[in-house]
């Protein structure tokens, strides 16, 4: 017969008792550690550098041309003073691999970036930028981009996977896409700063976008259509222009006019039509696709959907607050109100950087990332937990204890607290045993 919880609690508590005077039967299960070596000083969700990865075709060869760009901002760098200068040093290397694990391009160099004044090496918008080109064949492939700052050493990587088109048999091609974040024209020549972040939040009235179209087709005009889609493949915005198209290559630099996007994922198609045959209907077509974002400055890169991110805000928001946040009627209004939820909460008042936010979210990933079963993550009890009080110092796990069912005990030293979790249906569904109201209305 079924007992109920605070039974069923004393239950196991006096069976793990006489377990540990009897000795070490099954002491491989009893794991005393942090929840995956997580620590509570959790680092803000925000990366050392950008880089972005261009391919573009080359007349005079069978491979591409791949344009690789870094971004570190100067805040994260070490400078040195150097007589009225400051200098800060760091290296770059990048490799790339194919589908088989096989190197097939690496190669490194040295930046130095000199400043005039102390403040300028801490400015939040300032950063190194720097090009590299090199030849890739027609593939699928892994690049690794690492930073490693001169004077601390410490070492920063980030990987993405690339696709290098196969210029050569095509009769109509395009290249990658390039976001840009300035555009600035000195009489016939056009001076562009790319967008190597991915950011378009800050873009309040569209943006603009570098590419290329590459032409073996005797026809001398060519139909573009933009699309940006969402997250679900949605098709948020379409536009059409019309180019006049050289023989061989027309560089094409064009605004997408359309209001800023909400917070979230979005991919930009550019799809090209042209008719090289009117009397017989015939016409050669290309697309090329490239991924972009917004998300708010310093905001966490898990934080792409606001509605979400309003609901996860339930564990520590007040009803009144909750309230406001989840019945406001507009996107504008639910930015509004979130943001000055989370400033409210700024351990900085008015920095930019509010490490609470990061740390919460950053929480909540960490539980969908680990605690998910047929709910996400950040809904189960062990999720919950774990955002409101972040990891526990020690972790007492039992799976397969004689005549129990399967249990975790959670110890908060600083809480004089442990929680007890326990599976009772068997999927890894634990749900917790010991009440922790009082420590969600303090939190609150």
């Amino acid at each position: 017969m079924p007992c109920d919880r605070r039974e069923y609690y004393v239950k196991i508590i006096s069976f793990h008792s006489v377990a540990i005077i009897a000795g070490a039967l099954f002491i491989a299960v009893l794991l005393h550690a942090q929840v995956e070596n997580q620590s509570r000083g959790i680092p803000a969700d925000v990366p050392y550098f950008n880089f972005d990865a261009i391919s573009f075709m080359e007349t005079d060869s069978s491979a591409a041309r791949v344009d690789v760009y870094a971004q570190v901002p100067y805040e994260n760098l070490r400078f040195v003073s150097s007589g009225s200068s400051f200098i800060a040093t760091y290296e770059i290397a990048v490799d790339v691999v194919d589908n088989d694990d096989a190197t097939v391009f690496e190669k490194s160099w040295d930046e130095e970036v000199k400043v005039g004044s102390f403040g300028e090496t801490q400015s939040k918008e300032a950063y190194s930028l720097t090009r590299r080109s090199f030849p890739l064949m027609a593939g699928t492939y892994n690049m690794r981009v690492r930073v490693q700052d001169e004077e601390t050493r410490k070492e920063f990587t980030r990987r993405e996977n690339i696709a290098v088109p196969d210029y050569t048999h095509e009769t109509l091609g395009i290249s990658g896409i390039m976001l840009l974040n300035r555009l600035t024209q000195n009489g016939t020549s056009n001076s562009i700063v790319p967008n190597i972040s991915g950011n378009l939040d800050e873009m309040q009235n569209g943006f603009g976008i570098f590419f290329e179209l590459y032409n073996r087709t005797p026809a001398d005009s060519v139909d573009v259509v933009y699309h940006v889609l969402d997250s679900k493949e949605h098709d948020l915005y379409s536009e059409q222009q019309t180019f006049r198209l050289d023989s061989g290559r027309t560089q094409v630099i064009t605004h997408i006019d359309s209001a800023s996007f909400p917070v979230g994922q979005y991919t930009l198609v550019v799809a090209a039509r042209a008719v090289v045959d009117a009397r017989n209907s015939k016409s050669v077509a290309a697309e090329s696709r490239r991924s972009f974002f917004a998300r708010w400055r310093d905001f966490p890169l898990t934080l792409n959907d606001i509605n979400l991110a309003i609901r996860q805000l339930r564990y520590i928001a007040k009803d009144d607050e909750y309230d406001s946040l989840t019945s406001a009627k507009t996107l504008e209004t639910k930015q509004a109100l979130f943001r000055r939820f989370w400033e409210r909460r700024n351990p900085s008042p008015g920095s930019r950087n509010n490490l609470y936010m990061q740390q919460y979210y950053q929480r909540v990933q960490y539980a969908n990332d680990h605690f998910s079963h047929y709910l996400a993550g950040w809904r189960t009890d062990m999720g919950m937990v774990y955002i409101m009080l972040g990891p526990p110092d020690n972790v007492d796990r039992h799976p397969f204890d004689f005549d129990a069912k399967p249990y975790e005990l959670w110890s908060y030293y600083d809480l004089n607290r442990t929680l007890l979790f326990v599976d009772d249906t068997g999927f890894g569904d634990y749900r917790l045993y010991t009440p922790i109201w009082d420590i969600l209305q303090r939190i609150k």
